[in-house]
């Protein structure tokens, strides 16, 4: 009986090589031998850091730039109206608000389970290498309180902390 290579177990006669990690390979792996061979370039810049810091630097050098050149056009691209319709019911908002509505809790959703799954699986799993970035995070959150209360101290602005 013949039997294909990518579903036959190796015989004892073939070496099997348990530091090399496991390919998907097969009609089932998703993937062509032609995209095997080539990489998207864009795809690979896009993923790392120095590309992808490369990208938001330039969008903010961008934003920047246009928010002082001409205040107007960026302040009216913020209160522009898009509404999201199926059928007869429809969300309408500002661009303003689909970020500070949508973009910004999805931006925190991916990063509470980057979060997660560092506790969970990566570096902070352990408590002693936890400690560090969790009073890190309390000092984050404290000490910009403490120093408003003490710039604010016997205003009323003092209130205004949260």
């Amino acid at each position: 009986m013949l039997r294909s290579r990518w579903w036959s177990r190796p015989r004892q006669s073939e070496e099997v090589a348990l530091t090399e990690p496991a390919t998907p390979t097969g009609p089932f792996s998703g993937r062509t031998p032609w995209s095997r061979s080539l990489q998207a370039p864009l795809r690979a810049f896009l993923q790392t850091e120095s590309g992808s810091a490369g990208i938001l630097l330039l969008a903010t050098v961008a934003a920047l730039a246009w928010a002082n050149l001409a205040p107007g056009a960026y302040d009216s691209a913020w209160e522009t109206p898009l509404t999201i319709r199926l059928g007869d019911v429809g969300l309408t908002l500002t661009l303003r608000e689909w970020v500070n509505s949508g973009l910004m809790t999805f931006f925190f959703f991916v990063v509470g389970l980057e979060a997660r799954r560092e506790f969970d699986l990566g570096e902070l799993r352990q408590r002693r290498r936890a400690t560090l970035p969790v009073l890190a995070g309390i000092g984050g959150m404290t000490v910009p309180v403490v120093i408003f209360l003490a710039l604010n101290a016997g205003r009323d602005s003092a209130a205004g902390w949260g």
